[in-house]
């Protein structure tokens, strides 16, 4: 995964696939659970956190609710950090009369705006638009991961399973006799 200095003193490299969620609405979980499936990193980081965060570690987009009262004025607070002018911000919000009051802000600050309810197969076009695809999928999210069960084929437990089956084993014969007592 490459990741480029952001300059400007502070130092801390820019993750070219780390997200960054400051969304405290119900959307967000089933929002990033849709990111991480296609193999980004997402981080939720509360909004009175986002900037301090940033500070020390650049993620390649922001998600943020525009509808949280301090939203727009932490974002104008993140463009300060050194190298934050290189995040992508993409905020998501209810269609409402401050919205329309706050249509040159809101698109001056971002890359992008989403009505809610969320468009999922918009955002994560979008933010493959902005980022890039992810370079590494997990690939247990996938299906192709271990498993915490054995495969069908091998027995799962009893008092031969610590050992490989053998061919006897798998020839028909008869019943074990119950020990005699």
């Amino acid at each position: 995964m490459g990741s480029e200095f952001s300059g400007g003193g502070s130092g801390a490299p820019r993750d070219d696939q780390l997200i960054f969620m400051s969304d405290a609405s119900a959307e967000a979980e089933r929002l990033m659970s849709a990111l991480r499936s296609r193999g980004y990193a997402v981080v939720e980081v509360p909004l009175a956190l986002l900037v301090g965060r940033v500070s020390v570690q650049k993620p390649a987009l922001i998600l943020c609710d525009v509808d949280a009262t301090p939203a727009l004025e932490q974002v104008r607070r993140l463009r300060e950090v050194p190298g934050a002018n290189q995040v992508d911000v993409v905020f998501f919000g209810l269609p409402s009369r401050s919205l329309d009051e706050l249509r040159d802000e809101v698109f001056h600050e971002s890359s992008g705006f989403f009505v809610r309810p969320v468009d999922t197969f918009g955002l994560l076009r979008k933010v493959e638009a902005l980022i890039g695809p992810p370079s590494a999928p997990d690939p247990s999210r996938r299906g192709g991961g271990p498993s915490s069960r054995p495969p069908a084929a091998l027995p799962r437990s009893g008092p031969d399973s610590s050992r490989p089956p053998r061919s006897s084993d798998l020839a028909s014969s008869p019943p074990p006799t119950p020990p005699a007592s």
